[in-house]
């Protein structure tokens, strides 16, 4: 099995290049395929309306632990769902009151490489204008 999606190994075919089987190549691809799911809202691709997050701007206003919960449940769902390329996926919530405007979620994984599981940890981060960002740690 490739380390590529189909679309992007269909791509690097056509440019007669041979698909990497680089680590770290492999690691931005998934960051990057992540943060294209993330960075969409649910209803808006064309492949599937569940595709990407819910819209998350108007909840910001008036944060409850309930829409904390529901954001963290979301991340994972969403992530198990479409990022097949990794495993035990865990997403926990951290509170940081210096970053208005921000809400960061800790994310767990194990990224599928060749024959191996290997760790992948990074940051989500929600911000109120409706854009995600990924930070790796």
């Amino acid at each position: 099995m490739s380390n590529e999606r189909l679309l992007k190994r269909v791509k690097q075919w056509s440019m007669r290049q041979v698909p990497a089987s680089d680590h770290g190549v492999y690691v931005e691809s998934v960051l990057a395929d992540l943060s294209m799911l993330y960075n969409t809202q649910h209803g808006t691709a064309l492949i599937d309306n569940t595709y990407g997050l819910p819209d998350f701007t108007n909840i910001f206003n008036n944060l409850t632990p309930p829409d904390i919960d529901m954001m963290q449940r979301a991340i994972m769902d969403t992530t198990n769902r479409f990022e097949t390329r990794l495993k035990s996926v865990t997403v926990n919530y951290e509170d940081r009151k210096n970053e208005f405007g921000l809400l960061r979620f800790s994310v767990t994984s194990q990224l599928m490489f060749l024959d191996g599981l290997f760790p992948l940890n990074y940051s989500v981060l929600l911000n109120g204008d409706g854009s995600v960002a990924i930070e790796v740690k």
